[in-house]
């Protein structure tokens, strides 16, 4: 039972350790690969002494490589969806009547134009060019 009491003051000295820097979910994990680490590899130290020192550094290696990633995949910088802006595509009552406005004034326009003028206008609005 000794041996069950080592690792479990262990597991929760690397779970505060982890948890410092990182969110509760992301130290248990840490904790747990270092864990499983200590068991494959340092199966051969069982003093609290040997294992402690070991595993914080284990914690620290494994720390740095997850912010290394999470920097690479650009993590810190990504804007939540629920920040971003959505666009409006639905009416705009002061655009449309801008619109509206901008359209009867045409027409006037228009309609005091010569034949041949609106002619070369109606040209001109299809995308036709002249020398």
């Amino acid at each position: 039972m000794e041996r069950d009491d080592l690792l479990a003051r262990l597991r929760e000295r690397i779970v505060a350790y982890a948890a410092y820097r990182l969110s509760r979910d992301v130290a248990e994990d840490i904790a747990q690969e270092v864990m499983m680490l200590l068991h494959e590899k340092y199966g051969h130290l069982s003093r609290l002494e040997d294992l402690l020192p070991l595993s914080l550094r284990i914690a620290k290696f494994k720390i740095a490589g997850l912010v290394r990633k999470s920097y690479r995949r650009g993590e810190p910088a990504q804007v939540s969806v629920d920040k971003i802006p959505l666009p409006d595509h639905g009416s705009n009552p002061g655009a449309e009547y801008e619109r509206k406005e901008m359209l009867e004034r045409l027409t006037a326009a228009l309609a005091k134009l010569g034949d041949r003028c609106r002619e070369l206008f109606r040209l001109k609005l299809q995308g036709k060019t002249f020398p």
